[in-house]
């Protein structure tokens, strides 16, 4: 494929020949296009190379769509804990004769799905956002985190503005992150994430609210970055990246407030409408 005007001439980043890095994925002298070069040899003799040229926002995107199913993945395996956690209350009371606190555990388990499960399932259409969300309630719940869907939330089971795949990868990230900064905040007794998903013709707004230990501004001038991260380095730091692709690919708004010790609010508003929209 030829590459675009401009492209013609392609080095690498520390001016050398891209021939000469085999088996590297490597940055080049332009930003937007990776590098991996493949020794072709024959009688253990180098008699060529396959040079593979790939524009980064490619990358990117298939990136996206990974990020989307880990967080899918970590979603249901919440809710399959979840899920046996109470059965394993259940059949314990059950072998200690104790039939009616199983009963009244079962009682307990039904008005917390219509407390918080139902909701989401009555606002949230898309099944792939619905999925994460309850796990997302679920991890909460087990950090002690109240995790809370605002009742105006609305989404169609095909947004007008997003892909699953990027709906997936927007809130998975915000979410996890929102309860990240809540862990690290030490003092305080309150614990909780707010999020609003609501579409209308118009727009599509997303809003995550913790009461985390919010971001400082050395911390906000780089969180936009590919690999910065706060937490360890071990393939963390890409989630922001993410979102902030997906927000400039978009023409979309992103806004955030946030007061280091007290919390953080991110709103994106999507309100140009996508080509495909039965993803």
């Amino acid at each position: 494929r030829r590459l675009p005007q401009g492209y013609d001439t392609v080095i690498a980043e520390d001016g050398g020949s891209l021939l000469e890095q085999a088996g590297e994925t490597l940055t080049t002298s332009h930003p937007n296009i990776l590098s991996t070069c493949i020794p072709l040899t024959k009688n253990d003799t180098r008699t060529g190379s396959t040079l593979i040229l790939r524009d980064k926002s490619e990358t990117m995107r298939e990136a996206e769509q990974l990020n989307g199913t880990r967080h899918i993945i970590s979603a249901l395996r919440a809710n399959s804990h979840e899920f046996m956690n109470k059965l394993h209350v259940i059949s314990g009371l059950l072998q200690m004769n104790k039939a009616e606190e199983a009963l009244s555990y079962i009682g307990d388990v039904s008005a917390l799905q219509s407390q918080t499960i139902d909701p989401i399932l009555q606002r949230i259409h898309n099944p792939n956002v619905a999925a994460l969300l309850l796990g997302k309630v679920n991890n909460a719940r087990e950090m002690d985190i109240q995790l809370t869907l605002l009742n105006n939330s609305y989404l169609p089971q095909h947004s007008r503005f997003l892909s699953t795949a990027d709906l997936i990868t927007v809130v998975g990230n915000l979410l996890e992150n929102a309860m990240e900064a809540i862990n690290v905040q030490h003092h305080g007794s309150l614990r909780s994430v707010v999020l609003q998903i609501t579409e209308d013709e118009g727009c599509l707004v997303l809003m995550v609210t913790d009461t985390g230990s919010g971001i400082t501004p050395q911390v906000m001038a780089h969180m936009y970055e590919t690999g910065f991260s706060t937490k360890s380095s071990d393939g963390r730091g890409g989630g922001m990246s993410l979102i902030q692709d997906i927000v400039t690919r978009c023409d979309a708004s992103i806004e955030v407030d946030s007061e280091p010790g007290s919390g953080t609010t991110f709103t994106l508003i999507f309100s140009t409408p996508r080509e495909d929209r039965r993803k």
